[in-house]
């Protein structure tokens, strides 16, 4: 095997910190890893998100603390704009606890 050599890569990685790369970026790994050959475009299929998460980890994915911060105030907000309003918040929000309590 040779070895390949990526050119650019800090430009799509931005202002990410050291070791931190897109979600969407870590779902390609997973997949190459795993030999998955289906893609995960459109609608979020509930149902396979603990077998998804299971993978990640399995190859050392994680979500970094300052994600589940920032996660954790945007759903302490939501919540307060809720109850302010009487509005039910989005649906996704019971994904992100669930996320936030599998780390």
């Amino acid at each position: 095997g040779g070895t390949t050599r990526v050119v650019g890569l800090q430009n799509c990685l931005g202002n990410l910190d050291r070791n931190v790369i897109h979600a969407c970026h870590a779902g390609a790994l997973v997949h190459y890893l795993e030999g998955w050959s289906h893609h995960e475009t459109g609608a979020v299929d509930p149902t396979a998100l603990d077998m998804v998460w299971s993978k990640a980890r399995k190859h050392g994915f994680n979500i970094p603390a300052s994600t589940t911060s920032a996660i954790a105030r945007h759903q302490h907000c939501l919540r307060r704009q809720e109850e302010a309003t009487g509005r039910q918040g989005r649906h996704y929000e019971d994904a992100l606890d669930a996320a936030l309590h599998a780390v």
